[in-house]
């Protein structure tokens, strides 16, 4: 059992993290947390952008920008959870990057033919690939769909994580200013 919690620690780790953010989501402590930070309303639009990358925090940091966007201005939210947000990608990103992946292709290798194993490798070497992954990558970092998911596609052709924060900037800012704003003609 240890070999096996040493051999895929961040398969693991995610899966863990996913199991926290599920409890404390169902227990009612984003919620409260939520609340605590209200004070410090610059800091906790930071830390809302952060939950705002998370496949499974997102939802409960979408409606804090909303109520974010009815009293507060607007533009500093706005860059604010950006800054969270991008931070929050870089670090899944790095997280992926550098582990998760490396413990993928070993199940992969466990699960896989040797013969379908040469046709994926194949297919992610190709040049249109690596050329196309990236606009695929940033459109499901724009979608309401997971970040995790166009961060993984990003490390598989090795994306530099410089041009990455600056899409991801970018692109969570556009999400959250749609947020911010609903809030804000809300509160009008």
């Amino acid at each position: 059992m240890v070999k096996i919690l040493q051999t895929y620690k961040y398969t693991f780790s995610l899966l863990f993290s996913i199991l926290v953010a599920i409890v404390l989501f169902r227990t009612g402590t984003l919620d409260y947390l939520t609340h605590a930070l209200r004070g410090y309303a610059y800091l906790s639009a930071t830390v809302a952008g952060f939950l705002f990358a998370i496949s499974v925090t997102a939802p409960t940091a979408g409606l804090y920008f909303v109520a974010l966007g009815q009293g507060l201005n607007s533009y500093a939210v706005v860059l604010f959870g950006a800054t969270g947000a991008m931070a929050a990608d870089i670090i899944m990103y790095r997280f992926i990057k550098d582990g998760l992946l490396e413990e993928f292709k070993l199940i992969i290798e466990a699960v896989l033919a040797p013969h379908h194993r040469e046709r994926m490798e194949a297919i992610t070497e190709h040049r249109v690939f690596v050329w196309i992954v990236p606009f695929v990558a940033s459109a499901l970092i724009a979608s309401p769909l997971p970040d995790e998911i166009g961060l993984a596609l990003f490390s598989l052709i090795n994306f530099h994580p410089k041009y990455l924060s600056i899409i991801a900037f970018v692109l969570n800012a556009a999400g959250i200013a749609t947020l911010v704003f609903i809030g804000h003609s809300l509160a009008t």
